[in-house]
């Protein structure tokens, strides 16, 4: 049996929607020179914090994912 798989957050709508890499270069492409030079966080909205992000990517899965290390 062949078919396609479609990812589970594909399949519902009470999912968040969720960024790819591809997405985020564009946002940061949209970005002026000075906000360029800020340093990198990340905020979770559910616990109203930020945090900042180490200078590094970490790889998983066989170097398949990178990670954002914080």
């Amino acid at each position: 049996m062949s078919g396609i798989l479609i990812p589970w957050s594909e399949q519902t709508t009470n999912v968040m929607a969720t960024m790819t890499y591809e997405d985020l270069l564009t946002k940061l492409q949209q970005l002026n020179p000075n906000q360029l030079k800020k340093n990198v966080a990340i905020y979770d909205e559910h616990l109203n914090e930020k945090c900042l992000v180490h200078n590094e990517l970490v790889f998983f899965d066989n170097n398949q994912f990178p990670y954002l290390k914080i």
